[in-house]
């Protein structure tokens, strides 16, 4: 962490030196940091997200995730009824106290906290939200990442490899090409063709393949 216009300066030299750090460049902006590593990214992102910090609901910002109101007892006595009636969430009395009978969507992600909203989450101990270090690219031999490939699970992958093995696999076949998977795709082909001139002439054997 450190003052964006000495971590620009750093860059501008070491840019002359290899132009891909302009990507990187362009990145240093607002509340930003550099994180030097030789670990896994994956670790990296787990780190991060293993140290955020809980922050309560502040009117005027922005919901950087939406806030559900769960149902059940709230611990809070039947005079403050007319707070949730205000905001049009269904409450009852049951044993002294205030509770909310259904679960209620409070306030959407990317939308303003408002007096209201901010005001129940206070009363109900609700800690919605989090301080937390968002990794905005990853910078990786001359290359910069955007972190959405962090959405990308290991069967995505797994499935997106059996395709591109499936197409080289056709590409192949068409063009005449030996391979791994050409050649296999062709013994079988032999092997059944073979197969059935044997079961007509009286030859049988177990099929393996």
């Amino acid at each position: 962490m450190g003052k964006n216009s000495i971590i620009k300066k750093v860059l501008k030299k070491k840019i002359e030196k290899n132009p891909n750090l302009q990507d990187l460049f362009d990145y240093i902006n607002g509340n930003i940091g550099l994180i030097f590593t030789n670990n896994d990214i994956f670790e990296i992102k787990k780190i991060l997200n293993e140290n955020q910090i809980p922050a309560p609901a502040k009117v005027g910002q922005i919901a950087q995730n939406e806030v559900i109101i769960p149902a059940g007892p709230t611990e809070l006595p039947p005079d403050g009824t007319s707070f949730f009636q205000a905001l049009n969430i269904p409450t009852k009395i049951q044993r002294g106290q205030i509770e909310i009978q259904d679960p209620i969507k409070l306030i959407e992600k990317g939308k303003i906290v408002g007096n209201s909203e901010a005001a129940l989450l206070k009363k109900l101990n609700i800690v919605p939200f989090s301080f937390e270090l968002q990794i905005k690219c990853i910078f990786d031999t001359d290359n910069c990442y955007k972190p959405t490939f962090f959405d990308i699970s290991e069967k995505q992958i797994e499935d997106s490899l059996k395709t591109l093995f499936s197409s080289l696999d056709l590409i192949g076949i068409s063009v005449g090409y030996d391979s791994s998977f050409t050649i296999r795709d062709t013994f079988k082909k032999v092997f059944n063709k073979v197969f059935i001139v044997g079961h007509s002439v009286g030859i049988e054997f177990e099929k393996k393949i």
